[in-house]
């Protein structure tokens, strides 16, 4: 749940405060990953020094830090590297001993940034106790660097890819990480075993662009835990100088990042590393390696262009903060997704590149939804949709515990895994289960050329656009309505659902206009949020049938945002011991709009006040069955049942944003929350 960034030239002109501005500028795309403690280094005046910056904080504290030192920004280098880290702390508190980069010694022999974790740290730790070496910090991470050194002490002259190969083989888990070495001036070592990584290039001559110096390495270069590499253009160290150049090459860049959008505005050109691969940028050369089996690597992979990736950030315009920005965003994605997707008249929808896998996934004896989160929720909340359209069997897991009880995986079911991010660690790893037993796998992703996207058989889009806010708005919105096409499309030729598709179809068109509606409740739910919840200190948000996901979602925000203790609460199990909570301290949120469950959920109500429970209702315009001098209610409009989630969770959305703003807290970047969770 980190970010990296990384970047080399070659041959080419460039002032070390462009190579800090372009790291900075990375870190920055990437503060959704990380923001309680960033740093970044870069090279020295000599070849045996570096300069390491690091700070307790956002980025913006880093780039004030770098701007009050005296140092020589002007600079020019014709080679030079750099790496740099956003931290969101997994593996140690946030300290500047635990903060990225991290050394092997005092000298900065090496360094390295990490994402992700190293789960057999501790055994190596113990297995290098036996050296003299100093430990300063907590983490996984210094455990890595300082194996680094160690194979370099212990192995005179070995080259730098074969010490990483060697490094990588040694480590375990699920993990990305950039190492820089004084003894290897000039290079740059990527490994990727699990979090994403990805590779930029860009020539200073464009005729040279389609014949870019990737060299990929097919064989297996790890016997026994050692490097076997044994290729002409390794470098070695004698007396800390890379050797054996290759021949001259034209000027060129490399930029590292765990998420394309850090380095996009750089160069669309690209190379996605793909799992146990190992890089090597020296003397303008990107050597690729992998410690994996053979299947296990895919080689030959072109340079891609990407012109869709946008760098930059998104501006919050008039809006206080992009939680905001992204929550009044809501009704004109949805809007673009479904001028997009669907023909209203004719009913039909178009999935692009998913629409020539319909027959094949219509097939499928069980459809299974495998999600974390937000996302989970979303699935949760149209279980009983696809299960109406489509008269197939839809189960709901979320990543981590698919994986707990070894799921049976089936050739005739298909898995669908649902990531905002499409970077979640637990359904990357689900999914490289799934693939392993040759299950028919399916991505549905807001991240274009995400982990997720690229891995799956076939997958579709969200296109809610950047979220930079931490806890998930629009994106949740946008995967609901995107699940409930999926569902019409794959009932399409169940003649005894038409009209209940018909239905859906028109509460589709009209959505947009009545998620606009429910915005100008904006002030009064401030005000609710001011006169009766901000001093409480814990609450209860109640739903049944297909509000039950909604108030998971809503009881999710307001933990996320707010730091309130929040539970949700399946509306009929009121009875069943959560009454036991109910008092002056406890605010209580009851999701009542009308649908079949409606009636069962005023028993719910009724018990509530019986008990001395004052309960906000949530319900449509002009309901008469509450009474509202016990209670306030938050009154939305009316759609078809499957799409009054979409509806509801927006005045709840807005109820944790005023929470969080009333106490003070950072509402786009929420402490201990991360935005891409790549640790398991």
């Amino acid at each position: 749940m980190c970010g990296i960034v990384g970047y080399v030239n070659y041959k080419l002109n460039r002032s070390r405060k462009y190579v800090i501005t372009t790291l900075l500028d990375g870190l920055a795309r990437l503060d959704y990953r990380g923001y309680d403690s960033t740093g970044l280094l870069v090279d020295g005046d000599e070849t045996d020094k570096v300069l390491p910056y690091k700070i307790i904080g956002k980025v913006a504290a880093l780039k004030q830090l770098i701007n009050d030192e005296d140092v020589d920004l002007k600079k020019v280098y014709t080679t030079h590297a750099g790496i740099a880290h956003t931290r969101w702390a997994a593996n140690g508190v946030a300290t500047l001993q635990n903060c990225h980069p991290l050394r092997s010694d005092v000298s900065w022999r090496f360094a390295i940034v990490h994402n992700g974790i190293v789960t057999n740290y501790k055994k190596l730790r113990t297995q290098l106790a036996s050296e003299p070496y100093q430990w300063e910090g907590e983490t996984d991470t210094e455990v890595a660097v300082k194996l680094a050194m160690h194979l370099y002490d212990q192995n005179a002259g070995i080259g730098f890819a074969e010490l990483a190969c060697t490094l990588a083989n040694k480590l375990e888990g699920a993990f990305s990480l950039l190492l820089k070495s004084v003894h290897y001036p000039g290079e740059l070592i990527a490994i990727k075993k699990g979090s994403p990584l990805v590779i930029g290039i860009t020539s200073q001559d464009t005729q040279q662009m389609s014949s870019l110096p990737v060299s990929y390495h097919p064989q297996r270069f790890v016997q026994n835990g050692e490097a076997i590499i044994n290729s002409a253009n390794s470098t070695h160290s004698v007396n800390g100088t890379s050797v054996s150049e290759p021949s001259p090459m034209w000027a060129h860049e490399y930029f590292f990042a765990s998420d394309p959008s850090a380095i996009a505005e750089h160069t669309k050109r690209m190379v996605f590393m793909e799992d146990c691969d190992i890089a090597h940028v020296h003397y303008g050369l990107l050597d690729i390696y992998s410690i994996g089996s053979p299947d296990e690597a895919g080689y030959g992979r072109p340079v891609q262009t990407f012109d869709h990736l946008d760098g930059s950030i998104p501006s919050k315009g008039t809006y206080a903060h992009y939680m905001q920005k992204e929550i009044y965003e809501q009704p004109e994605i949805i809007e673009a997704a479904l001028k997009d997707r669907l023909d209203v008249e004719s009913g039909k929808i178009d999935f692009q590149g998913l629409g020539q896998h319909m027959d094949r996934i219509r097939t499928c004896s069980k459809i299974s939804f495998i999600a974390c989160g937000s996302s989970y929720y979303a699935c949760l909340a149209m279980q009983e949709l696809f299960e109406t359209l489509t008269n197939v069997t839809v189960s709901i897991d979320i990543a981590s515990s698919f994986l707990d009880k070894l799921s049976h995986i089936s050739a005739d079911v298909a898995y669908v895994f649902v990531s905002q991010s499409g970077e979640t660690a637990e359904c990357l790893t689900a999914l490289q289960y799934c693939q392993k037993r040759g299950g028919f796998t399916i991505g549905i992703v807001n991240v274009v050329d995400s982990s997720i996207a690229r891995l799956t058989h076939c997958g579709l889009y969200i296109n809610a656009g950047v979220e930079i806010g931490v806890a998930t708005t629009k994106a949740y919105t946008s995967q609901l309505v995107h699940l409930v096409l999926l569902a019409l499309a794959l009932g399409a030729g169940n003649d005894s659902t038409h009209d209940r598709r018909r239905e859906i179809t028109k509460g589709l068109q009209r959505l947009p206009e009545q998620m606009r509606r429910i915005l100008t409740l904006d002030s009064s739910i401030k005000e609710l949020c001011e006169t009766k919840l901000m001093h409480k200190a814990n609450m209860l948000v109640l739903g049944r049938g297909y509000q039950y996901a909604t108030a998971l979602e809503a009881s999710l925000k307001i933990k996320e945002v707010a730091y309130i203790h929040c539970e949700a609460v399946l509306t009929g199990e009121l009875k069943h011991g959560v009454l036991a909570l109910v008092d002056d301290n406890f605010s209580v949120v009851m999701i009542a709009t009308r649908d079949r469950s409606f009636e069962r959920s005023l028993n719910g109500y009724e018990q509530l006040l019986s008990h001395g429970g004052d309960p906000i209702i949530l319900c449509q315009e002009g309901e008469t069955a509450f009474n509202i001098s016990n209670g306030h209610c938050i009154e939305v409009l009316e759609t078809v049942d499957c799409l009054q989630s979409v509806l509801n969770i927006i005045p709840l959305q807005l109820m944790s944003y005023w929470l969080g703003v009333l106490r003070n807290n950072s509402v786009d970047f929420p402490r201990h929350v991360a935005k891409s969770v790549t640790v398991e």
